[in-house]
C-alpha cells in the first residue's frame, strides 16, 4: 500500500493532479485542500471546517472504499478503511493566532489541545499524518520543542512509527514537518520526499511525502509486551523480518503452510496470532498494563 501526504496550500491545477497520480498512491492524507480537488478513480472525504474560502483544513482521498468518520478535531478529517482508521491533520504552527480552531494562548497549549482531541477519538489500528508543523528531530522551525514533546507522547501512546521522521524539508538543513505515522508492526518498504514542482514550477510551499507499507497490522499493548518492543518508530520488527535473508518471514510462511492456512493470510497476521496466543498464555491479556490508555 502506498500512502501519501501533501499540504496543497489551497491550490489545485492539472499539474497538481499529474504529480499526485504519478505517485500511484492508494490513499492520500491531504491538508489545506481546495474544494476543487478530484483524482480519477478515487473517492474523496473532506473535513467539515474551512480554514479559508473554498479551502478545507484536511481531506482524505482513496482508491479504497471507506466509511467517513466524524472529524476528531476541526483541522482534521478521518475515515475507516476496513478495521483501520486514517486521519489527516493540521497541527498549530508557531505564529498561528489565538482563535478557532486552536485552544490556548501559547503554542505548546494549542498543540497539546489539538493532539489530545485527535488521539482521544481514535480506535483500532491507526494511520495518522498530515501537516504536523513539527520536525521530530533537529532544529524546530515551524513549531516548538514543547509541542514536539506532546507529539512524541501521542506517537508512543498510539504505538506508532513515523517513517517520515528523518526525511528532509524543502529548506536545506531542516527535517520534514509533514508526516505519516503507521502502526509499529507495519513493515515499511520505503519513505520518500516528492518535490512539489512540475516542469520547474512550484505547486506548493510544502513537498509531498510517500510511504510504501506492506499492510497495516493490528498492534496493541499485548503484542508490544510479548515482543518486548520499547520504541514507537522504526520498529525492530521491520528489521527482524528483513534480517538473515528474511529468515523470520520464511519461517512464518512455513508455519502458515503447516497449519493449513490459506495463502491469502499474510506473515504478519501469522505472527499476530502466535504472539496473541503467547500473550494469553502469559496472562498479558488480563494485565492492566495491556489496556490502551
Amino acid at each position: 500500500m502506498r500512502i501519501g501526504t501533501w499540504n496543497l496550500a489551497g491550490r489545485w491545477s492539472p499539474d497538481h493532479e499529474r504529480l499526485m497520480t504519478g505517485q500511484e498512491c492508494d490513499l492520500w492524507l491531504l491538508t489545506e485542500v481546495s474544494d476543487r480537488v478530484e483524482l480519477p478513480g478515487m473517492r474523496r472525504h473532506m473535513g467539515r471546517e474551512l480554514m479559508a474560502a473554498r479551502r478545507h483544513w484536511a481531506a482524505i482521498v482513496s482508491h479504497h472504499r471507506f466509511e467517513p468518520l466524524d472529524d476528531p478535531h476541526p483541522a482534521s478529517a478521518s475515515v475507516r478503511v476496513g478495521a483501520s482508521t486514517f486521519v489527516s491533520t493540521v497541527l498549530p504552527w508557531r505564529s498561528c493566532r489565538d482563535r478557532h480552531p486552536w485552544i490556548g494562548t501559547r503554542h505548546e497549549e494549542k498543540t497539546r489541545a489539538a493532539v489530545g482531541s485527535v488521539i482521544e477519538s481514535l480506535q483500532g489500528p491507526v494511520v495518522w499524518g498530515g501537516d504536523w508543523n513539527h520536525a521530530l528531530h533537529g532544529p524546530e522551525y515551524a513549531g516548538s520543542r514543547a509541542g514536539r514533546a506532546h507529539l512524541e507522547e501521542a506517537i508512543d501512546r498510539l504505538d506508532l512509527q513515523v517513517p517520515t521522521e528523518f526525511l528532509p524539508h524543502r529548506i536545506n538543513g531542516l527535517l520534514s514537518i509533514d508526516h505519516i505515522a503507521l502502526p509499529i508492526g507495519a513493515v515499511v518498504g520505503s519513505a520518500e520526499r516528492i518535490a512539489a514542482a512540475f516542469e520547474g514550477k512550484r505547486l506548493s510551499d510544502h513537498d509531498a511525502y510517500v510511504v510504501t507499507v506492506q499492510g497495516v497490522p493490528i498492534y496493541d499493548k499485548v503484542l508490544r509486551q510479548v515482543m518486548g518492543l520499547e520504541k514507537s518508530h522504526w520498529a525492530p520488527l521491520n528489521t527482524a523480518l528483513r534480517a538473515d535473508e528474511q529468515a523470520l518471514h520464511h519461517r512464518l510462511l512455513a508455519l502458515r503452510d503447516e497449519a493449513g492456512v490459506q495463502e491469502t493470510v499474510s506473515p504478519l497476521r501469522v505472527l499476530d496470532v502466535i504472539a496473541r496466543r503467547d500473550g494469553k498464555n502469559l496472562d498479558y491479556c488480563s494485565s492492566p498494563r495491556s489496556t490502551r490508555r
